[in-house]
């Protein structure tokens, strides 16, 4: 019978379940940014969005299966048991995030909140989309942003564009005019809100 060895097989366990976390959040960092809040029971859930209308949640049971023979682990650099750890990981989290872009793309459809991209990446798009969110403004005026999901081709193209956008001082003046129509939105939110003992 061969030994075994209990600390060791915890420890590889502990480095395992931790890359297959890894693996997930390389694959949709935006998951590290999602509050988590553990549901116990049931299989739904709700929300109530900013008009008050409770929205049912339907769980979608999200897996990755990972299958490894003793035979195949055997001489398993630790290089490899790490990959092996991340591959599943990744998977799940290309699983997760399709479902959380398919489900905030069906909001933001189902409240005309959506602005359609038909080719290039252009200064006019980006306004557009800073246009339908509501923009909140920091203590010292600055404001602060919502983050902005790109594909690779269109995030290269941004960032190449983007210098070229600031020197500009046409884009410069329409976006501050921008800016501008959005504090004030936000200021007079801010007015009116209800203060709750």
């Amino acid at each position: 019978m061969l030994p075994h060895f209990p600390k060791a097989a915890r420890a590889m366990q502990d480095i395992f379940h931790s890359q297959v976390f890894d693996g997930l959040h390389e694959a949709a960092p935006m998951l590290l940014k999602i509050p988590i809040r553990p549901q116990r029971e049931g299989h739904e859930g709700s929300f109530q969005d900013e008009s008050g209308e409770v929205h049912d949640i339907e769980f979608q049971r999200q897996q990755a299966v990972f299958n490894i023979k003793t035979e195949e682990a055997r001489g398993l650099t630790p290089k490899a048991f790490v990959e092996a750890a991340r591959q599943p990981g990744r998977e799940l989290g290309m699983k997760i995030a399709k479902d959380l872009y398919a489900s905030v793309g069906a909001a933001a459809e189902a409240v005309g909140n959506v602005v359609k991209a038909d080719g290039e990446f252009t200064f006019d798009l980006l306004l557009d989309c800073l246009r339908t969110v509501k923009l909140d403004f920091l203590p010292d005026g600055k404001a602060r942003f919502p983050e902005l999901h790109l594909g690779p081709a269109a995030f290269a193209e941004v960032q190449r564009k983007l210098p070229e956008w600031n020197s500009n001082p046409e884009c410069r003046a329409r976006f501050d005019e921008l800016m501008r129509r959005k504090k004030e939105e936000f200021l007079e939110r801010e007015a009116c809100r209800r203060l709750v003992d």
